[in-house]
Parts: C-alpha cells; structure tokens; sequence
C-alpha cells in the first residue's frame, strides 16, 4: 500500500521523548503504529460499549416477556 504523508503538531516535550527512545529514520514507523494501536483501543471500547447497551436492551425485552408469561399464557 502506498503512503501518504501527513504534517501533525506535537509538543516539544513529546519528540524530544520521541526522539530519546526512537531513531530518526524510525519516527514514521513508530507514530503510525502507536496510531493503529490507539485506534485498535477506541474501536474496542467502542465495541464492549455497543454490547453492554444491548444486553441491556435485552434484559430489559426479557423482563417485558416475563411479564407476559405471568399474564395467563403459560
């Protein structure tokens, strides 16, 4: 897959640790892989988000049907 480049605007402080632990030549492969784990990280959290409200939804659908249950159907 063929790059792209992109400017960003870091502190001072953050390439000079940067810069302390990372070759220069290093720093792109460095920052896009840091990139894809942040964004591996929000999707997930995304993802159990998404799976606690259903399970809400469905325990609250359960409690309905109980209801239901008691209502002479059984």
């Amino acid at each position: 897959m063929r790059k792209k480049k992109m400017s960003v605007v870091i502190s001072p402080q953050l390439l000079e640790e940067i810069s302390t632990y990372v070759v220069e030549k290093k720093r792109s492969q460095f920052i896009e892989l840091a990139l894809q784990n942040e964004l591996k990280r929000i999707k997930r959290e995304k993802l159990i988000e998404a799976y606690r409200e259903s399970a809400h939804e469905t325990e609250q659908e359960n409690q309905f049907f109980e209801g239901a249950i008691g209502d002479g159907l059984s």
